[in-house]
């Protein structure tokens, strides 16, 4: 999203969500971002969420997932994401 759209307000947003959730102020917003997916990472951990295989997502299905995921609730997403970041997410909660 930086990269494509870094003039995105939903940016501007993201480091305040990491301002609220961290309890902390950022001098920069990417040392915001940064924690902010920190955070939410050790949350993961923490929460021990399951992984998109635990519901019996495999490797070879991802394509299809893609190809049907644009539906109402990825129209509220800040940003259109392409397939391939979509790929990408997916094989990391895989």
């Amino acid at each position: 999203m930086q990269t494509r759209e870094p003039n995105n307000p939903a940016l501007t947003k993201y480091a305040q969500v990491a301002e609220i959730l961290c309890q902390q102020h950022f001098t920069t917003h990417q040392t915001a971002y940064e924690a902010l997916l920190n955070t939410l990472t050790s949350w993961t951990q923490e929460l021990s969420l399951p992984r998109l295989s635990h519901y019996g997502l495999r490797h070879d299905q991802l394509d299809k997932v893609i190809a049907n995921c644009r539906g109402s609730s990825m129209k509220t997403n800040p940003i259109v994401l392409i397939d391939e970041e979509i790929r990408q997410i997916m094989l990391m909660r895989l």
